[in-house]
């Protein structure tokens, strides 16, 4: 039986090849595609579930509650776990987290050896056996038995000592040395969780003063069984007031009661562990998080695809119905059974798909080190080790190959033997209907992709082309200017006299994307609390980075600007005060240092300091003091010609100071354009996509304008005999699949607009939704359909009519 199956179908496979490898040749590339999309979403979907007892573990964010506005947070004040461990039975245990965000490098040397690491975090002593990290040396108990205790990873211990042992060795820093206690295991990729090296929390000073309203920390909780965090949640609101409404007080000359009414507040809520890399996107994440709506889209796509490829596969066979039709009739007088007749097609099916399959994996395999560069990932292929994996291509290969073989074996078993046999035999309407609306779905499914497209490209171009209220072209960023200590304004001037620079700023962080302290203060004129966001920065910041002065002036070296401050136009609306210049603000929380009254010395024209997906927010800039100013960062503006060279001189400069840390610098553009890392990914993925859908899809039209050509292939034989030219040929074959390929315009346009709107309210500052991208959408299918029609229909065409007569 099963010999005769597969003799049957490879000689069918044989007989009408073209069908066959169009078929196979669909199914391989939507099969793979869609098997690599489905590993990636899978990886997406599994971060953090290795440790045991995620499930239990939940982190406490923030949403601080401000009169104006609302901002999320990962981290907390630290006083705050000590409360919640007191205070909620609930809680079985607490950890926390310090840094994170890869914002601030640590120059670390042993012997001859330095590096510089990024992936640095502070924890407490029960941290590894929070989450459950195994340790390859040392004890986890005991590994934070001093304050300058350091643990490394497996890759970065083998980085620093190779084969050496490590414990008890010292890793030197400019701020002082580390002993190395323990070395723990490498933390897998797929975790929200991001170290290579682990201090002991204690000696940064966390704990030294109660802080229940200044946020500094990840606070990780664990749940007993059965306790919902809707019970711990519950709770939070009577421990703030508990704790955080004396500083409140102490800071805001108010009472805990008038604050809130001012519209103040702190919302605790708690993430499950799980749900973090996909879900939480809040400021001060350890590092970036992935994004669901960007995983619903590939899944989407991953779905699309594989069922452009069945389309295509249903479209040939029922197209074929005609000439398959004398076969059926003949066998079915031979007596074999609808039945028979049924497994003898999804057969035929399963092992085109089968065959697909085995393609697919292979190019699965070549196409996997594009995809991880596409999607910046590590992903790999493990058939024959991951039982998800295998099982994945099993279901695959069953499911499409009943899902794209049960129709056409239905339909090509229905045939009445009698009226085949008697030439009677004509293709369905209904079938024809059918195929046609399959057609129109592929091109729906391909005009959403093409417009989609389009629309994140043209968004990104809008976020470069916006003006951002400062000039980032040709400004080198240098970090760590902190090191240099009180020597960062010389350094400065230095870095001013070399040829290629035009100017230079110091500032406490970096222009856009920076960490933008919090400020609170009261007006002369309104006792409420307002907040706001600032930084510091000195005389030359605004000429440097281009910042346009609206109202009043600069900080100048001609005045100690220690007290004074600039605002921006969104903090003047705010305020109230149509001319600011000349008010006085009084600035709350901090020490006794920057406590007080400041007066507005100008205004600037908003910048966005954050990416586009936010409003511009009010910012406030604090001038430095005349003397023992410590700068975080350099701004440099330099010449466009001969950039590296200056970039160079600098690096020179930078290492002439004698400092540890390396020179380390970026140019602002290209911090900005990292900014919209993720858009820039969906650009490239819908990009391949929707490429790969069209291909598809015309792959199929190819085929099925194939053999609609066949079968009129004596009609035009008859319309050239009558005088019918090759042009008019052309135009008759290929008008039917215009109109369809039109139809898929209409539906398709209310499908993309929605899509598209709906992804766009994810950006503050967007484009709009312009109706030429449908347009442009809708000719690009067409055009590629008919180059497609277009090369069956003049093959027609040109055929001789007398062979054309003869064709049977």
């Amino acid at each position: 039986m099963f010999k005769n199956l597969l003799k049957v179908a490879l000689r069918n496979m044989r007989k009408k090849w073209l069908f066959a490898t169009i078929n196979i040749v669909g199914l391989t590339v939507g099969i793979a595609c869609f098997f690599l999309i489905v590993v990636n979403v899978r990886d997406e979907f599994s971060y953090d579930k290795f440790i045991p007892n995620g499930n239990r573990i939940y982190r406490v964010a923030l949403e601080r509650i401000y009169p104006t506005n609302r901002i999320f947070y990962a981290v907390i004040p630290y006083s705050i776990g000590d409360a919640i461990v007191s205070d909620v039975p609930e809680v079985e245990r607490m950890t926390r987290v310090f840094g994170g965000g890869g914002n601030n490098a640590v120059a670390l040397q042993y012997q001859d050896k330095a590096f510089e690491e990024k992936k640095f975090l502070f924890v407490e002593p029960g941290f590894f056996r929070f989450f459950s990290i195994p340790f390859v040396q040392g004890n986890p108990d005991s590994a934070f038995s001093t304050p300058n205790s350091l643990v490394l990873t497996r890759t970065t211990a083998r980085k620093y000592f190779g084969n050496e042992n490590p414990i008890g060795k010292f890793l030197t820093t400019p701020q002082g040395p580390f002993l190395v206690s323990g070395v723990c295991e490498d933390l897998p990729k797929n975790s929200h969780l991001e170290f290579d090296l682990v201090a002991n929390q204690e000696i940064i000073g966390l704990k030294n003063q109660p802080n229940y309203i200044s946020f500094s920390v990840h606070t990780y909780v664990m749940l007993p069984k059965g306790v919902s965090p809707k019970a711990v949640e519950a709770r939070m609101p009577a421990l703030v007031e508990k704790y955080a409404a004396g500083p409140i007080q102490a800071q805001t000359g108010q009472s805990f009661q008038a604050y809130a009414a001012a519209g103040n507040g702190y919302h605790y809520f708690l993430q499950p562990l799980p749900s973090i890399h996909l879900h939480s996107n809040l400021e001060n994440e350890i590092k970036p998080n992935g994004n669901i709506s960007y995983v619903y889209v590939l899944m989407a796509i991953a779905a699309f695809l594989i069922i452009i490829a069945c389309i295509n596969f249903m479209n040939l066979a029922t197209a074929r119905s005609t000439a398959r039709a004398r076969e059926v009739g003949i066998r079915k007088i031979a007596g074999t059974s609808r039945k028979s007749l049924i497994s003898q097609f999804l057969f035929e099916s399963l092992l085109t798909s089968l065959i697909s399959v085995v393609a697919a994996v292979v190019l699965a395999r070549f196409l996997l080190p594009v995809f991880n560069q596409l999607l910046r990932k590590e992903l790999d292929l493990h058939l024959l080790r991951d039982p998800f994996q295998l099982g994945l291509l099993a279901a695959i290969w069953i499911v499409v190959g009943i899902l794209a073989g049960l129709y056409p074996a239905f339909v090509l078993s229905s045939f009445q033997p009698i009226a085949v046999l008697k030439g009677r035999f004509t293709t369905s309407k209904r079938g024809v209907r059918m195929r046609d609306a399959l057609v129109v779905l592929q091109f729906v499914i391909s005009i959403v992709c093409i417009a989609m497209t389009i629309l994140v490209y043209r968004q990104l171009e809008f976020m470069r082309a916006k003006d951002l209220g400062f000039k980032p072209a040709s400004v080198v960023v240098v970090d760590q200017v902190f090191a240099l200590r009180d020597r960062g304004p010389t350094f400065r001037q230095e870095v001013e006299r070399l040829p290629g620079v035009v100017s230079a700023a110091g500032s406490n962080t970096i222009v856009s994307g920076g960490f933008y302290a919090g400020e609170m203060f009261q007006t002369e004129t309104d006792p409420e609390v307002k907040t706001t966001r600032g930084m510091v920065i000195d005389e030359d910041f605004i000429r440097t980075l281009g910042l346009t002065v609206v109202q009043g002036r600069g900080f100048s070296r001609e005045f100690n600007e220690a007290r004074n401050v600039l605002i921006n136009e969104k903090a003047m609306r705010e305020l109230g005060w149509p001319n600011p210049v000349g008010m006085k603000i009084k600035r709350i929380g901090g020490d006794d240092e920057v406590r007080g009254d400041y007066t507005i010395v100008g205004v600037v024209k908003d910048f966005h300091y954050n990416s586009l997906r936010s409003p511009v927010n009010s910012f406030i800039y604090f001038g430095y003091d005349r003397a023992g100013r410590v700068y975080g960062s350099l701004h440099v503006r330099i010449k466009p010609e001969n950039a590296r060279a200056t970039v160079a001189a600098i690096e020179n400069l930078w290492k002439s100071f004698g400092v540890k840390e390396s020179f380390k610098y970026d140019f602002l553009q290209d911090r900005l354009d990292a900014m919209y890392g993720n858009e820039k990914t969906s650009g490239r993925v819908f990009t391949l996509f929707s490429i790969l859908a069209i291909l598809i899809a015309c792959v199929g039209l190819f085929g099925l304008s194939s053999y609609v050509a066949e079968m009129r292939t004596k009609e035009i034989g008859i319309r050239k005999i009558l005088g019918s030219t090759s042009s008019k040929i052309v135009v008759l074959l290929s008008r039917e699949f215009a109109l369809l390929v039109l139809l898929a315009l209409l539906i398709a346009l209310p499908i993309a607009y929605y899509a598209m709107s709906r992804w766009l309210q994810t950006f503050a500052f967007r484009t709009t939704v312009a109706f030429w991208i449908f347009l442009a959408a809708g000719a690009a299918a067409l055009a590629i359909e008919q180059a497609t029609i277009s090369f069956q229909a003049l093959k027609a065409a040109r055929t001789n009519p007398a062979d054309a007569l003869r064709f049977e």
